[in-house]
């Protein structure tokens, strides 16, 4: 079995774990920290995390933004919509901490009911 198909489950494992729990991720290249946003418990405000693991983009609700490494502030019961887009060389790969995730488009759905973290993992083509 070649290193690299054991190496991706190992790294998107011990990155979702890393995203839940507000630590260091580690990527292809790359190493981060992050901290939630202060938000309290009784505001009707979330912070939604977006972290990318790759070389890719990612769209929220359709627009043309792409807030990698940053805490975003939703409404309670917000909806929010994650697309991705892959780098020249890449491919979307997979996500972690969606509610749910549409099948034809890879776009991830959350729901704002408490502050969230979305992984996103893009591998380099062969």
């Amino acid at each position: 079995m070649e290193k690299n198909k054991i190496i991706w489950p190992v790294l998107i494992v011990v990155a979702a774990i890393g995203a839940f729990l507000g630590g260091q991720y580690y990527g292809e290249n790359s190493v981060g920290t992050f901290e939630f946003e202060d938000v309290t418990e009784e505001s009707d405000n979330y912070a939604l995390r977006l972290d990318i693991i790759g070389e890719g983009d990612v769209l929220r609700n359709n627009e043309g933004n792409n807030y990698g490494g940053e805490d975003q502030i939703y409404d309670n019961g917000d909806n929010v919509f994650l697309t991705p887009l892959s780098k020249e060389g890449y491919y979307f790969e997979s996500w972690t901490g969606c509610k749910a995730v549409f099948a034809a488009s890879n776009t991830c759905w959350v729901s704002m009911d408490s502050s969230k973290s979305v992984l996103a993992v893009f591998n380099q083509e062969q």
